[in-house]
């Protein structure tokens, strides 16, 4: 068993990509009912207050980013960075953390600054197939390396750090779901999910929102805007035909409900296509649902990383991807369209993006983080 005094940090916020991964894993540790002291450290935007809101022993970082270009906003940017230093050595010599575990993203920088000094072991998990800036930073002093696609794709890492663990994917979207979401829709249409992430995409919504009036009439619409485009979605649903709005949802971020039920994974689950960017976590959910997707990178991700990894979802038969510059209201409807003629193929795509699917990402960081603490 772990000592009792053992305590281990959680470190990640800014996106839901980074958030949802360490709630995933805060929840695993609970459910196990291990020794050991479980502190969730997060950002102070608003996303993060939203998906860490009520939970226990959770710490907000506030932090900010590091740009290269010089204007007022970056400055103050600066100046945040340089508070979230401060704090991030406060906590760490309050706390004393045996481990750290970093999700990565600018929330985590500041924590693993401080461990690389101070000496205090830390586990890495980079989701998608390029690594993004602050876990490069982390690498050369990271214990363990848990990444999200297949080893071959990280041929700089060294071998004996290096784990193929997968997505860090929630429990409940690997269980039956007995109670799902009502969106409202009083059709047998079948129901296209766009999501841009818990940021939203104006791209795909702006491509959305020229098509409305022409894909409603056939099919059934799930919109997760983002925060952004939200009031533009519900100004554009006002103006529609009544039996338009029927058809049409939108929502600024699918979370858990009051009730319990999960709106996310009851997006996904009634959902006959999706479309969505390319981050690494919304393209593991959606695959572990067979649910055929449309992807589109964003194209300035860091280093590109959406795009490489749309790029191994299609070049595996398991996406269609449009790129950024090439994406329009007119080229998804025709996408759209020419899934739905052929339902074999969407099926194919499914099972495919299922097939590249670690589902075991969740477990085996907890036992790896247990192991390494019973050492």
């Amino acid at each position: 068993m772990i000592e009792k005094n053992k305590t281990i940090l959680l470190v990640g916020g800014g996106t839901g990509g980074h958030i949802v991964p360490i709630l995933s894993l805060s929840q695993e540790f609970e459910n196990r009912g291990l020794s050991i002291n479980v502190i969730t450290v997060g950002g102070n935007g608003p996303i993060d207050q939203k998906l860490y809101l009520g939970l226990k022993n959770h710490i907000a970082l506030k932090t900010g980013k590091l740009h290269r270009n010089i204007t007022l906003k970056n400055i103050i940017q600066l100046f945040l960075f340089f508070s979230g230093l401060i704090s991030s050595f406060i906590i760490l010599k309050k706390l004393k953390p045996s481990l750290i575990f970093s999700k990565a993203g600018y929330v985590s920088f500041p924590i693993i600054f401080w461990s690389k000094i101070i000496g205090i072991p830390y586990f890495i998990h980079e989701s998608d197939i390029e690594m993004g800036a602050s876990n490069k930073f982390a690498l050369s002093g990271a214990k363990k390396v848990f990444v999200g696609f297949p080893i071959k794709y990280y041929p700089k890492i060294q071998k004996n750090k290096l784990r193929y663990t997968g997505q860090i994917l929630r429990p409940d979207i690997l269980k039956p779901q007995e109670e799902t979401f009502d969106f409202g829709f009083s059709n047998r249409k079948p129901i296209i999910f766009v999501t841009g992430g818990s940021q939203g995409s104006t791209n795909i919504n702006n491509a959305i929102f020229q098509i409305l009036d022409k894909i409603l009439p056939d099919y059934n619409v799930i919109h997760h805007t983002g925060s952004l485009d939200y009031e533009n979605a519900i100004e554009i649903r006002s103006r529609l035909e009544s039996d338009n709005k029927q058809s049409y949802y939108i929502s600024p971020l699918l979370t858990t409900i009051e009730n319990g039920i999960d709106m996310m994974k009851s997006a996904i689950l009634q959902s006959d296509l999706v479309i969505s960017r390319a981050s690494a976590t919304t393209l593991a959910e959606v695959s572990m649902m067979k649910k055929p997707m449309i992807i589109v990178p964003y194209k300035y991700a860091a280093s590109d990383h959406q795009t490489k990894n749309a790029n191994f979802y299609s070049e595996n038969g398991a996406a269609v991807v449009i790129s950024d510059d090439k994406l329009s209201g007119e080229t998804l409807k025709q996408k759209i369209d020419n899934l739905f003629l052929d339902s074999r193929k969407m099926k194919e795509i499914g099972q495919k993006a299922f097939e590249l699917q670690n589902p075991n990402g969740l477990s085996t960081i907890v036992e790896e983080i247990d192991k390494y603490l019973n050492n």
